[in-house]
């Protein structure tokens, strides 16, 4: 039962790492390709090519904001999604901004106290024009971890049973 529960342990920490690099990948590439997608729209301020983007950035279901911004963290768009949510486009007033971060490159990290990745990219043509901005759920890695879990409690209670069966059959025979 030990043994199991080790091997258990072992597992969810190899699996959540594993799962958390892919979802930390698939966020960076989708906030690189939304960048590159940007920039001519962005150069030629066109507004509604930057929402079809952004909806289409939206059907990813475990995508729970994608943020556009100008090279000042003022917002040009966004989509917003609540969890199990319909998405929607949000044109910002002028004058909101957020926090751009310290690099000046593509960045990703993953938020534990959000359940969140959070992936951040330049958008750059010649010259820079603003930063895309992605949040992505980890909640299924939570739910991957809960069913290690659980297999590995299952395992090691018939482990357990199995051994003691067996030790009582050994001890019960006439030696």
């Amino acid at each position: 039962g030990l043994t199991i529960s080790l091997f258990g342990a072992w597992t969810i920490h190899e699996q959540s790492a594993l799962a958390l690099s892919s979802i930390e990948t698939e966020a960076a590439a989708l906030a690189r390709n939304i960048a590159l997608s940007s920039e001519n729209p962005i150069l030629t301020d066109q507004l509604d090519v930057i929402e079809t983007l952004l909806m289409r950035a939206a059907d990813f279901p475990q995508l729970l904001e994608v943020r556009i911004t100008d090279t000042q963290g003022e917002s040009l768009g966004h989509v917003v999604r609540s969890p199990g949510g319909t998405p929607r486009v949000v044109f910002d007033a002028p004058g909101s901004r957020i926090a751009l971060p310290s690099r000046a490159g593509p960045m990703s990290n993953h938020e534990s106290s959000g359940n969140r990745v959070v992936a951040w990219h330049p958008i750059v043509a010649g010259t820079p024009l603003g930063w895309v901005r992605l949040e992505r759920s980890t909640e299924a890695l939570g739910a991957m971890r809960q069913r290690i879990w659980i297999g590995t409690v299952i395992a090691g209670l018939i482990a357990a049973a199995g051994s003691a069966a067996l030790l009582r059959l050994l001890l019960q025979a006439p030696v």
